[in-house]
């Protein structure tokens, strides 16, 4: 059985067919004779490698899977690591005294031991303990009613 399609439709089918490969054409590799992007390719391809990567966390490094690295950082690179070491100067520099005091008091499974170690950490001058331990409604009553709490007054009608 044939089915009668319109000249219309298959000159349409055909632009777009001729449209499409032409665009694949000009996203392809392209010829030979194109001298000045094979300089350009040949050119970035010596300033690629394969090398092990590691990560900085702190003072450790920590390996990341093998793969490639510019011997010429990219822009995107160099702004990266500028804003790593504008954030590197805001650690505390007692990450290692805070991280033993803690672990000398652990472990951290009720509310008073989290609050013990808080309290340990700012009696040595290392940290400022939190103001509120409002984990629960009983909690958030007792923070706003008790030593460290806020002033509070009853609403009246009219206010």
């Amino acid at each position: 059985m044939k089915i009668a399609v319109p000249s219309q439709l298959t000159v349409l089918a055909l632009g777009l067919t001729a449209s499409a490969l032409s665009l694949c054409t000009s996203l392809s590799i392209p010829s030979a004779n194109d001298t000045e992007r094979a300089a350009t390719v040949n050119t970035t391809s010596y300033e690629i490698a394969n090398v092990a990567r590691e990560f900085l966390v702190g003072s450790t490094y920590y390996p990341l899977n093998p793969g490639p690295a510019m011997a010429i950082p990219s822009l995107y690179y160099s702004t990266l690591l500028s804003q790593v070491a504008v954030i590197t100067e805001l650690e505390n520099p007692n990450v290692t005294t805070i991280a033993t005091t803690l672990a000398s008091l652990g472990p951290y499974d009720t509310l008073e031991s989290f609050k013990a170690g808080y309290d340990a950490l700012e009696s040595a001058g290392l940290i400022d303990t939190p103001q509120a331990f409002d984990n629960s409604d009983e909690n958030f009553g007792a923070m706003r009613l008790g030593i460290r709490g806020y002033q509070l007054s009853l609403v009246g009608p009219g206010e």
